[in-house]
């Protein structure tokens, strides 16, 4: 008999929300699911993009009454509640507009920076930060941001912690590097102080130091 099918390939893809008609990712093992799969966001949106929920045909003809079970002669049927789709908002999209960058590795994901995502929905997640090489907790808003987010701190670690940090000492993280942007990492140029410019540090007790006599002093008059 064989065993149960195991599918630890992971990798990033999309699927289509026809709910909100976006296309957002997911991570997929390798095998099973469905054909709303994706290798990339652009086949994604060639493919799904305008299309919305099936609108159910309306009719006029009286449902089937149901049967009341034999053991609940109070029963009564349940009513029947239509499910509303969610409708898709144009300010929430001109707030938070599509993520233009799309990872194509694992090492590309883990590099990318903290994203809560839109929504109000908090979640307890970790990710992992490539500028300590640490996973760190944060709060998710339950919907969009990126795949840099994990549900425990072992999963970050098992998934990212083999890339290392991004730390190098002539360089320092620009502001748009560590908290939210992509920009590149910016080396730091400090110009040398000449010896004879330097500040020298004296005790507020201690005697003034006496500067040097100038090159172009000249001596005392005999």
């Amino acid at each position: 008999m064989e065993g149960p099918i195991r599918c630890t390939q992971l990798s990033a893809r999309y699927w289509y929300d026809y709910t909100t008609r976006q296309c957002g990712a997911f991570w997929w093992r390798g095998c099973l699911g469905n054909a709303n799969n994706f290798e990339s966001w652009e086949e994604c949106q060639t493919f799904c993009a305008g299309i919305g929920p099936i609108e159910r045909k309306t009719t006029t003809e009286e449902p089937p009454p149901m049967p009341i079970p034999f053991d609940a002669p109070t029963a009564a049927p349940p009513s029947q509640v239509q499910p509303q789709p969610v409708r898709h908002d144009p300010e929430l999209e001109h707030q938070y507009p599509r993520q233009q960058y799309h990872p194509q590795s694992m090492e590309e994901i883990c590099r990318m920076t903290v994203d809560s995502g839109p929504c109000a929905n908090y979640e307890d997640m970790f990710y992992y930060d490539s500028f300590s090489g640490k996973c760190h907790p944060f709060i998710y808003g339950g919907c969009g941001g990126n795949l840099n987010k994990y549900r425990t701190r072992e999963e970050c670690e098992a998934r990212c912690s083999r890339f290392g940090a991004d730390r190098n000492e002539d360089l320092m993280p620009t502001p748009d590097r560590r908290y939210g942007g992509a920009g590149p990492l910016e080396p730091v140029k400090v110009a040398p102080i000449p010896v004879d410019q330097a500040p020298r540090a004296q005790h507020p007790l201690a005697p003034p130091i006496a500067e040097p006599p100038s090159s172009h002093s000249r001596g005392p008059r005999k």
